[in-house]
């Protein structure tokens, strides 16, 4: 008999894969060992037409492990996954602790739709992903962007969402708390507001950046004064009002008194050299960016010198943006300027 693989079980124009596990990845919470093994997401792709348009795009569904659904019973374990929106979809995950069988139950509310059994982790997940999308989940698409089309793409990822959730957020789901739940509280910030947008190289990879526009276009003056001043006249002129009166103050405190026609030196300005100053975006989005959008898409990270910052996940860019309209804010994408604000 031919030996079978992936690719002759799969149906046209599905995907299947092998998720990996949570134990290979950085969490940021303490879990018990026994799921370590568990996958660390479950994605189902499927081509399909839109809700908002025909066009056929490929739409991906990812579900995440909902630790606190966890149960321990004899002889198995069992985890929970949900869409980082509320949705009736629900993946399930069981392994039986005294054989190498994994099952995988999909349901919509109280419904099973599907129901795997593999003989092992990766034949589990093959099988299991290998079905695709059900009719009516919600599922989010990056396929086709263009500038062209990057307008239809956002109504559908939010007519999508709109969908999983059956209504809009409400103002407390954006809220008071980062990535841990320990931040203090923090005001909301106003409807609409502006953001813009793009990826920056980061240690040879792509960071994805937002700002409030107002804020990038600040940081971005900070970053051309520094870079383009010959003498602290210089400096003087290009510098924000606000920010030049706290840059004056801070020498001040340290006894240094620049004079305009002293030639600028960018080692005398308190904090910069040390990364204190100007503010630095990735860290900042810790503090506005909603929390949903920070916990369902990021990762808090650690550096060296100058504590916390959010990294997000750049493969998942239009589900980002589809959260951030969907909780008021209006997102633009203009990756130069986001590049000077961080002087990059």
């Amino acid at each position: 008999m031919k030996a079978m693989n992936a690719l002759t079980i799969l149906p046209a124009g599905s995907f299947a894969t092998v998720p990996r596990q949570i134990g290979a990845c950085r969490i940021n919470r303490n879990i018990p060992a026994t799921l370590l093994c568990f996958p660390s997401c479950i994605p189902y792709v499927s081509v399909r037409r839109g809700l908002t348009s025909d066009a056929k795009r490929t739409f991906v569904a990812t579900y995440h492990p909902v630790f606190d659904s966890a149960r321990f019973d004899e002889g198995s374990v069992q985890l929970s996954y949900r869409w980082i929106h509320d949705s009736p979809f629900t993946v399930h995950v069981l392994r039986e602790t005294t054989s190498s069988r994994w099952h995988v139950f999909k349901c919509c509310g109280s419904k099973l739709l599907s129901q795997i059994v593999g003989d092992s982790y990766g034949d589990a997940m093959i099988r299991a992903t290998s079905i695709g999308l059900s009719d009516r989940e919600p599922a989010v698409t990056f396929d086709g962007i263009t500038p062209t089309t990057i307008d239809e793409i956002r109504e559908e990822n939010l007519t999508q969402i709109a969908l999983a959730e059956g209504s809009e957020l409400d103002d407390d789901d954006s809220s008071l708390h980062n990535i841990e739940d320990e931040q203090a509280e923090r005001p909301h910030l106003p409807s609409k507001q502006a953001l813009v947008f793009g990826e920056i190289k980061k240690a040879g990879e792509a960071t994805l950046i937002f700002i409030p526009e107002a804020d990038a276009l600040r940081l971005a003056a900070i970053r051309r004064a520094i870079a383009s001043s010959s003498t602290w006249a210089d400096f003087f002129r290009l510098m924000p009002p606000a920010d030049l009166t706290y840059v004056l103050n801070s020498m001040r405190d340290c006894d240094d008194d620049p004079q305009p026609s002293d030639t600028f030196d960018v080692e005398r300005l308190p904090g910069f050299c040390d990364g204190d100053w100007p503010s630095w975006p990735e860290q900042e989005m810790l503090t506005w960016l909603p929390a949903h959008v920070c916990r369902g898409f990021g990762k808090m990270e650690s550096s060296v010198l100058n504590g916390p910052y959010l990294s997000l996940d750049v493969s998942r860019t239009p589900e980002i943006i589809a959260a951030l309209e969907l909780a008021g804010f209006a997102v633009r994408w203009d990756e130069e300027l986001v590049r000077r604000a961080c002087g990059s």
